[in-house]
């Protein structure tokens, strides 16, 4: 296995594309940025290395399953990262403009003109604000995926990623949730709900209706200061609610 340095550019390469997203356009829609890197400081070196041959894998498939073996990948490569370099703007940057550039071209900008190309861009290929580090750059979001997902179940990172991350609308229901993500109590009794009854999977109006209930039942709770087995009772009082509601 051969490591490399993870690379980051320099802040003033940072404000110029940001700033210069249309001048860019073409090198975002088919090009590259090989000649800019030249001549600009794009090679700032930090002391953690990481490995690039998963990065070689990125599928772009729009699919949840794409995004799940895609989070696993990301981590593979970049699990040396710490989670405070994994909110630096310049680092996420350098990869979806150079090492990433062909994935991130083909998930997010294939068949996207005027506004909404730009908008792309602006949203996927930088990482300057906790919802675009976390939730929007098309590399970071992955590593981040992964890193909660072994936070809230530690013992199987892959389970949770195939229960919580599996939909877009999902990921927005539980991690993108301010309330969820800081507390992770009860992501992580919901992630051990969904691994003990997959009906609440198998369609989505049915975790809905179970985060409904949750959202209910749960109300005023101190879930942190509660057992492991006082969540889980609770949330299947949650989840038989939810049954209950599509059997009648």
């Amino acid at each position: 296995m051969s490591l490399n340095k993870v690379l980051y550019v320099g802040q003033a390469v940072a404000d110029y594309l940001i700033e210069s997203i249309d001048e860019n356009i073409e090198r975002y829609s088919s090009g590259g940025f090989q000649d800019l890197a030249g001549q600009g400081n794009w090679e700032i070196a930090t002391n953690i290395t990481y490995d690039p041959a998963p990065l070689r894998d990125l599928d772009p498939d729009r699919t949840a399953e794409a995004e799940i073996n895609n989070s696993v990948l990301v981590w593979r490569s970049l699990k040396n990262l710490t989670p405070s370099l994994a909110t630096e703007n310049r680092i996420w940057i350098r990869f979806t403009h150079l090492e990433c550039l062909g994935f991130c071209q083909k998930r997010w900008l294939e068949g996207k003109a005027g506004e909404a190309l730009t908008k792309a861009i602006r949203t996927h290929y930088f990482a300057d604000t906790r919802t675009r580090w976390r939730d929007d750059n098309a590399i970071s979001r992955l590593w981040w995926n992964y890193w909660i997902a072994q936070r809230l179940m530690p013992e199987d990172p892959e389970k949770a990623l195939s229960g919580i991350f599996r939909s877009t609308d999902m990921r927005q229901s539980t991690v993108e949730r301010p309330g969820l993500f800081i507390r992770p109590a009860i992501s992580a009794g919901i992630l051990r709900t969904f691994a003990r009854d997959e009906w609440v999977l198998a369609r989505e109006e049915r975790w809905r209706k179970f985060m409904t209930e949750l959202n209910k039942v749960g109300a005023g709770k101190v879930f942190e200061a509660m057992k492991e087995s006082e969540i889980d009772q609770l949330m299947s009082k949650c989840l038989d609610r939810a049954k209950s509601a599509f059997a009648a």
